[in-house]
């Protein structure tokens, strides 16, 4: 075989580009010997595309008038790049001397192409496919995946700078007996932040019931991310993050403030803009733990996470840790291919709705808010 080498090169060496930008690369064939072809091909493809795909169970009636469940197979694709270009095309004979040849390719990468993302049920993957064809003699085909940011400026967004307060309160009772409100109030300085970063948090508690003991408040940072495939949708929520504020039993009559830094971890938070085939949102859960056989009284904050600092250039230089590239590249055993069953412990199945964020950013929905970010709720037990 007279070729030795065959492999794609980009001209980023950590294979990382951001929506918008001009990708340049280039194959190297390298011969053992001068070598005639006849009719040689050399094309590549480069492809950007989500999809998603899960198994789950729909229930029918048979006509025993019984009730069955079968299989159902939901999926979905979308794509964003598709570029084939003909570096080679030679039908008569034609001779390549001995040695390395380089043929360059370049594609700009689309504005709206979401953030490279892998996930349970889904991906969104980027991928380069060269092949040199000689018809009745060799085949050679190389394959490489590159990063693709959206990048998520939260200067575009001075809403999200806005500072937030939130109060509830929650009023238990036991048979007719009520008491005073247990009320949690939560202030902070944005609903935007960025990997890394600290989230000043200013939480009181003020506890006027004769119910129930306050023993601690937990904060999560929490993510849950939607598939979307022919008109349904499964969820699946995770905790990012965990933090717990101690306390010895706040009773009646008793309050306590807290001004915490709650760090944003270092994972992968893409942007995945105008994809319709996976949807991320992101969310701070607050709990104050009560005693007895009442629940929780939690609060859900919903927060923008973007992946470009404040006031930097979003088409500057960007170097990602290794760790992150891995969780981007990686797509291992629970990677949509592998037609994953719906687990109904960690996901719930829904008609698609709008999972949008606030003025395009990529948000938690509050399920206890209102208006007017105050609220209130009663727990009896009889």
């Amino acid at each position: 075989m007279s070729v030795a080498r065959f492999l794609v090169v980009l001209d980023k060496s950590d294979k990382v580009y951001y929506s918008g930008e001009i990708l340049e690369g280039r194959v190297k064939l390298v011969l053992n010997y001068a070598t005639q072809f006849k009719g040689a091909i050399l094309k590549v493809t480069i492809r950007g595309r989500a999809s998603c795909e899960w198994n789950e169970s729909k229930m029918y009636m048979s006509t025993k008038c019984k009730y069955n469940f079968k299989p159902v197979n939901r999926k979905s694709t979308e794509t964003y790049l598709e570029s084939e270009q003909v570096l080679i095309e030679k039908k008569e004979n034609f001779e390549l001397p001995m040695g390395e040849h380089t043929f360059q390719f370049a594609v700009m990468i689309p504005s709206q192409a979401p953030s490279s993302f892998n996930s349970s049920y889904g991906v969104i993957s980027y991928d380069i496919k060269a092949e040199f064809k000689i018809p009745m003699d060799c085949h050679k085909e190389e394959r490489i995946n590159f990063i693709v940011i959206n990048p998520l400026n939260l200067d575009l967004y001075p809403n999200l700078k806005i500072p937030y307060r939130r109060e509830k309160r929650k009023t238990f009772c036991y048979l007719w007996c009520a008491s005073g409100p247990l009320t949690m109030v939560v202030n902070l300085p944005k609903t935007a932040f960025v990997s890394s970063e600290s989230i000043p948090i200013i939480l009181e508690i003020d506890n006027t019931s004769n119910k129930i003991y306050v023993d601690a408040v937990d904060i999560y940072l929490k993510r849950e991310i939607n598939w979307i495939a022919d008109g349904f949708r499964i969820s699946q929520n995770s905790t990012l993050e965990k933090l717990r504020l101690g306390l010895n039993g706040l009773g009646e009559g008793q309050s306590h403030s807290w001004n915490e830094n709650f760090t944003v971890p270092d994972v992968v938070f893409p942007f995945l803009g105008h994809c319709s085939v996976m949807k991320i949102k992101h969310e701070l859960h607050i709990e104050a733990v009560v005693s007895g056989f009442f629940s929780n009284l939690s609060m859900h904050i919903p927060i923008t996470i973007g992946n470009v600092l404040s006031d930097e250039d979003p088409n500057a230089p960007n170097v990602i840790p290794q760790c992150i590239k891995d969780q981007i590249f990686t797509r291992g055993a629970s990677s949509c291919s592998s037609r994953r069953s719906v687990d109904s412990s960690d996901s719930s199945r829904n008609i698609s709705g709008s999972f949008c964020g606030s003025d395009g950013g990529e948000s938690t929905s509050d399920d206890d808010s209102d208006d007017s970010n105050d609220s209130t709720e009663t727990e009896c037990n009889r």
